[in-house]
């Protein structure tokens, strides 16, 4: 079950946990929590959060990791008025491997013993190996995807991000935080200067995890394991045309 979790969460290795007073939430008939009618729902309640903080965010860029965490960031760019850009992670088995790449270029690259689609999430090979450019790879299948890819991150608007420049960086959900340290390891290593996430709800164990970014989050849940759908009345995939129309306006 769910419950009552922190309306204000900013977390750095340094700083702790900052805690506000929480607001109410509600289950549907099948005992989901619930928080957000849709994604611009939880853009709208993170937005709100980002306003009232002490965080000064002139200088910043938005983007959201397409496709949903775009729709999110929207709103947040919105009120913050700054601009809106998106970044593509995304991932794929190839032969013995899994590769999670970005926009920019890198990416994270799993070994299994035995080809991915055979092995569970927990198999992993626990030392991956960041890749600086994806394209170099030798891996078959790998130029197909890599082809789509691309076309995607064009059509999507993303980057490109400026040396020195600073970041919030915006998802949907956050379960494993995979997505989100790839991304941010992605933006340093291409030279942004500082990144600040900002996702709508997010699980117990960020309570002591370590990043190198600083987090802001709407809402703590008290449920150990949930996927992120289960927090929104309305989960539906992003088309690629709303990504799109975000970024481009």
């Amino acid at each position: 079950a769910g419950g009552i979790g922190t309306h204000f969460v900013l977390l750095t290795e340094s700083s702790g946990v900052v805690i506000l007073s929480p607001p109410p939430f509600s289950f549907d008939l099948g005992g989901r929590a619930l928080f957000f009618e849709n994604r611009t729902d939880a853009g709208q309640k993170l937005a709100e959060v980002m306003v009232k903080s002490e965080k000064d965010f002139a200088g910043f860029e938005v983007v959201g990791i397409a496709r949903g965490g775009v729709i999110v960031a929207q709103p947040i760019a919105t009120a913050l008025g700054l601009p809106l850009q998106s970044m593509l992670v995304d991932d794929v088995a190839l032969q013995n491997t899994k590769l999670t790449a970005t926009s920019l270029g890198n990416g994270l690259l799993y070994t299994f013993k035995v080809p991915a689609e055979e092995v569970g999430s927990k198999q992993v090979d626990l030392k991956p190996t960041w890749v600086e450019d994806v394209s170099q790879l030798e891996l078959e299948g790998l130029e197909e995807f890599w082809t789509e890819f691309q076309e995607r991150s064009q059509r999507y608007n993303n980057g490109p991000f400026r040396p020195g420049s600073k970041i919030i960086l915006v998802d949907d959900g956050l379960v494993t935080g995979t997505t989100l340290r790839i991304a941010a390891q992605a933006l340093y290593q291409h030279g942004v200067e500082e990144v600040v996430a900002a996702i709508p709800v997010v699980l117990p164990w960020i309570k002591t995890a370590k990043f190198d970014f600083e987090l802001i989050t709407w809402r703590v849940s008290t449920m150990k394991r949930a996927a992120t759908g289960m927090f929104y009345y309305n989960f539906e995939d992003t088309p690629d045309e709303e990504v799109t129309a975000a970024t481009a306006a």
